[in-house]
């Protein structure tokens, strides 16, 4: 039986979790794209700390 796309996620953020690149790397495709609405959370950190 295949993971549910939850199951896939969790597994993933747990990865993150761990703040080491090379496992994260392997989480991703060649082509993955990482979409994220305009102005988000990230985009208002970064823009924060350079203004």
């Amino acid at each position: 039986m295949s993971q549910s796309n939850k199951d896939i996620v969790m597994a993933v953020w747990r990865v993150f979790s761990t703040r080491d690149a090379a496992p994260i790397e392997a989480c991703f495709t060649e082509d993955f794209m990482w979409l994220a609405p305009p102005r988000n959370a990230i985009w208002r950190s970064v823009t924060e700390r350079t203004t």
